[in-house]
């Protein structure tokens, strides 16, 4: 205990979890190894609800289960079409995305009976954007040093907005005395007003 001099028997069991694959983290240097030596006794490898994906009728029933327990009312029947539209869907967040996905279907659905085209305007919406990448390829003798890009910044913006400093400035989301200093490294000359 802390403060104490004499050392208290105790019997426990520590268990861990996470989400992290430890080994590699290992090799990057970002866990301790002798720290995973000696919490990893018995490792349990919980896959991910992607991985078995048989397994959600049986966790929709179960969870939709819980929540008739909490209102009895609440849902009378559940079409076999929505847990298998379920079983399409990607679920990051694993079984507590699953039951978040059912209570929000449970209570936004205007029927006791739910059914996939009842609640598609419901699911739909919490499917994340597809990430478009539109930044395009840049070759290497595209790449200019980044100083060489500032300074044509600059430029460009003293001229398009006839070197008005404040303009500029808050343009470029810098303060005027940063602006003065850019000015002055990259030799730009101004004959604009404040």
């Amino acid at each position: 205990r802390l403060g104490s001099t004499t050392p208290t028997k105790i019997d426990i069991r520590i268990l861990a979890a996470t989400n992290q694959d430890l080994s590699a983290l290992i090799k990057e240097k970002k866990f301790r190894a002798d720290l995973h030596y000696r919490l990893n006794v018995i490792p349990i490898r919980i896959p991910k609800l992607q991985e078995r994906l048989e397994d959600i009728p049986l966790l929709t029933l179960h969870i939709l289960g819980k929540l008739v327990q909490k209102n009895p009312k609440i849902v009378k029947s559940i079409s076999w079409d929505l847990i298998e539209n379920l079983r399409t869907m990607s679920f990051v967040g694993n079984i507590r995305e699953l039951e978040n996905i059912l209570t929000r279907i449970v209570f936004h659905s205007e029927s006791q009976d739910l059914n996939w085209q009842d609640v598609q305007s419901i699911v739909e919406p919490m499917k994340p954007p597809v990430e478009i990448d539109t930044v395009p390829a840049v070759s290497e003798e595209d790449i200019r040093p980044l100083k060489e890009v500032e300074k044509q910044t600059i430029t460009q913006a003293m001229e398009s907005l006839d070197g008005n400093i404040s303009r500029v400035a808050a343009r470029l989301e810098i303060s005027r005395t940063a602006l003065y200093r850019k000015l002055e490294k990259y030799g730009i000359t101004h004959r604009g007003r404040d």
